[in-house]
């Protein structure tokens, strides 16, 4: 499954027949390259499943399901990584400038 944008965490919720069962997870990053990869031992009925840092990621792919009914997938959300905008990174630095000047003058 390709994503539409850069993500770094996701949940899911996935049903399987039975409890023990595993699933691989594959995470990809825009180029194709693997960013990161697990198994998921499966619980019975259906579940949400949730994991976090897991590196920023693209693209997924569900393998190597052993589960003889199949799984069912609902509900796949990811959440993208917010970037600080260059504004903050600005008035941080005008901010400890300004701090600068002031222990100045008050040596002085």
């Amino acid at each position: 499954m390709l994503l539409d944008q850069t993500a770094d965490s996701m949940s899911w919720v996935m049903g399987s027949a039975s409890a023990g069962n595993t699933i691989s997870v594959d995470l990809f990053a825009m180029n194709g390259s693997l960013v990161n990869s697990f198994t998921q031992v499966l619980s019975d009925g259906y579940n949400l499943y949730s994991f976090s840092s897991l590196g920023s990621f693209s693209g997924i792919t569900f393998s190597n399901n052993n589960d003889p009914y199949g799984v069912r997938f609902m509900d796949f959300t990811y959440n993208t990584a917010v970037p600080v905008p260059a504004a903050v990174w600005l008035f941080g630095s005008g901010l400890l400038g300004l701090i600068a000047v002031a222990r100045k003058k008050a040596q002085v």
